[in-house]
C-alpha cells in the first residue's frame, strides 16, 4: 500500500513509521508484513525533522491473545510556517474489543503521552487523526483549554463515512477522528467531506 501511495504522490516526500512486523490485528502472519503509518509532505515544504514516539507497548512485549493491542506509535514532522516552527502530529489510536470508543487506561495514557509531547514542542502544533474515542471521553477532554478542537468548533456532524459498516444503524458511533491546533495558529477553513473511499473521513485544514 505504501508503494502505491508513493507512486500516486510524486510531488510529495514521505516519512514512514513502523509499528510492528509479522503481525496484523488477528495475530501472527507467515509472510513479510509491516504495519505502520506515514505522512506525505509536498516537496516545496521543508521537513526539518521527523520521527515517532511510542504510544503503547513494544515489539518485544506483544500481549498474548490481544492483537488489537499491537504496538503503536504516533508520527510527527517538524516544518516551518510563517517563519515559525510548526509540528504536525499524526495519530492512529488504540482500539479495543469490543470497540465502544470509551475511555480505557491505555487510551487515557495514550492521550497523556500525545499532550505531553505536543506541549514540549516549540512553535505551533497540529494534532490530527483517529483517536478511536468519542467526544465525551476524558481522552479528548484533557486537550480542552490548551488546544482548539476543530471538530467541535466547526460543528462537524460525523467523521465516519457512509460506507462505514455501522452507518445508519443503532451501533453507529459518529466520531473517531479529531484535529487539535495551537491557539496561535490562524485557521481559515476546516472541512470534512465524504468521498466514500474509507470508513473514516478526511480532515482538511486551511491556515495561514
Amino acid at each position: 500500500m505504501l508503494d502505491e501511495l508513493i507512486a500516486a504522490l510524486p510531488d510529495f516526500n514521505y516519512v514512514y513509521h513502523k509499528d510492528v512486523g509479522g503481525f496484523d490485528t488477528l495475530g501472527p502472519v507467515d509472510f513479510d508484513l509491516d504495519v505502520g503509518q506515514a505522512e506525505f509532505v509536498k516537496k516545496k515544504f521543508p521537513v526539518i525533522y521527523s520521527g515517532e514516539a511510542k504510544i503503547y507497548s513494544d515489539e518485544n512485549n506483544l500481549p498474548s491473545g490481544k492483537y488489537h493491542f499491537l504496538p503503536l506509535t504516533f508520527g510527527y514532522i517538524r516544518t516551518e510556517h510563517g517563519g515559525k516552527p510548526l509540528t504536525v502530529i499524526n495519530i492512529h489510536g488504540l482500539t479495543s474489543k469490543p470497540d465502544n470508543k470509551l475511555d480505557t487506561p491505555e487510551r487515557i495514557n495514550q492521550s497523556r503521552a500525545i499532550k505531553k509531547f505536543a506541549l514540549e514542542e516549540k512553535g505551533n502544533v497540529i494534532i490530527c487523526g483517529d483517536f478511536n474515542v468519542l467526544p465525551e471521553t476524558e481522552s479528548i477532554a484533557m486537550f480542552n483549554g490548551i488546544f482548539t478542537e476543530l471538530i467541535k468548533k466547526y460543528g462537524i456532524a460525523t467523521t465516519r463515512s457512509a460506507i462505514s459498516p455501522w452507518h445508519g444503524t443503532p451501533n453507529e458511533m459518529k466520531f473517531s477522528d479529531y484535529v487539535f491546533v495551537s491557539p496561535g495558529l490562524e485557521i481559515t477553513g476546516f472541512s470534512v467531506p465524504d468521498p466514500e473511499i474509507s470508513d473514516h473521513l478526511p480532515l482538511i485544514i486551511e491556515f495561514r
